[in-house]
């Protein structure tokens, strides 16, 4: 069962739900997805992902797809949520491989988020990792024709050798 977070009165059945005997935070649905995964695609459900957290939902809980929530929320460009994710589960891995062998930066390259790429790096997310394609951060960049991540990415990349 998926909790439902489409709605204003999402943070009250949450709230609801946590408080029934033998409430699992950490429920998926068939596709592996936790109700932390669904609420990190939409960027107003902030206070739903607060409350979640403080109930201990795992934010490296990957869904079957391997996508942490923190791929999920780059994907989807939300910054924000990436950011409590950091402050309320520091054990967060930044730098967490899905099933293609992609990271969170990945997520944030494709999408052409120059924002979450700052941000991720700026959090310890390697600029060095592959995929399993043996793509770089800076080869999916390329090739996704994001030319300010790319610029980004270079220069970064400067710095790091010297």
């Amino acid at each position: 069962h998926s909790f439902p977070t489409r709605r204003s009165s999402d943070l009250a059945c949450v709230e609801y739900l946590l408080s029934l005997p033998g409430a699992n935070v950490d429920c998926v649905e068939e596709t592996g997805k936790s109700a932390l995964h669904v609420a990190a695609f939409y960027a107003d459900r902030l206070p739903v992902i607060k409350l979640l957290l403080a109930a201990g939902a795992s934010g490296n809980l990957p869904d079957n797809a391997g996508n942490t929530v923190l791929h999920v929320a780059m994907t989807w460009g939300h910054v924000s949520l990436g950011q409590e994710l950091i402050h309320s589960f520091p054990s967060l891995q930044i730098d967490a491989v899905n099933g293609e062998g992609e990271t969170p930066l990945h997520a944030a390259i494709r999408q052409g988020n120059l924002a979450a790429v700052q941000w991720l790096h700026s959090m310890g997310a390697s600029l060095t990792l592959t995929n399993q394609q043996g793509d770089t951060a800076l080869h999916i960049a390329a090739l996704s024709q994001h030319l300010p991540i790319c610029l980004y990415l270079i220069r970064e990349g400067r710095r790091a050798d010297g």
